[in-house]
């Protein structure tokens, strides 16, 4: 029986190499062989379907996941978010993000850079400024893409003060830029 870690990699590899209904293919067929799938082989087949912008399948996948009995995870709702942020779906990457809670899935840095970048490209600084917040919060730690995605929100919509402040707040807390 093959170790879980190799298939995953594999279906990151096909990814990679463009063949993602192959990829699909492969993740249906682990699970129909009764194979041991786990949510890195969703979350690679998220983050793929992401890079491609099929932002749709990459939510339907992660809908699958608790109708085949796998636990969602941290990694897989990120690549979800991060599907939705590369095809300029930001509400349903904050949709995705604020989910997290009922699936006692718990949110870290990569989660709220994800939802920052979301909320950068359209100008959102509200959003992206009171994630920092909750960030502060629930103790998650920032880290310079943290920064820079809150920044850059705060840039697009127009308040250079608060984008300054923010690169202030990131020297002081020497966050390496």
């Amino acid at each position: 029986k093959a170790e879980p870690s190799c298939s995953v990699d594999i279906l990151k590899e096909l990814w990679r190499q463009r063949s993602g209904a192959t990829a699909l293919l492969l993740l249906e067929a682990l699970r129909d062989l009764g194979c041991e799938v786990t949510a890195l082989h969703y979350a690679a087949c998220i983050g793929g379907l992401g890079k491609s912008k099929q932002w749709q399948k990459a939510l339907g996948l992660l809908g699958e996941m608790a109708e085949c009995n796998v636990d969602p995870a941290t990694i897989a709702c990120n690549a979800c978010i991060s599907a939705c942020d590369r095809s300029g779906q930001w509400q349903r990457a904050l949709r995705v993000a604020a989910s997290m809670s009922s699936l006692q899935v718990c949110k870290d840095t990569i989660t709220y850079n994800a939802c920052m970048s979301a909320c950068a490209r359209v100008g959102q600084w509200e959003l992206a400024t009171s994630m920092l917040s909750e960030m502060a919060r629930d103790e998650v730690v920032k880290d310079k893409i943290t920064y820079n995605s809150c920044i850059n929100a705060c840039s697009k919509g127009g308040h250079w003060q608060q984008a300054l402040a923010l690169k202030a707040e990131m020297r002081d807390r020497q966050v390496v830029q």
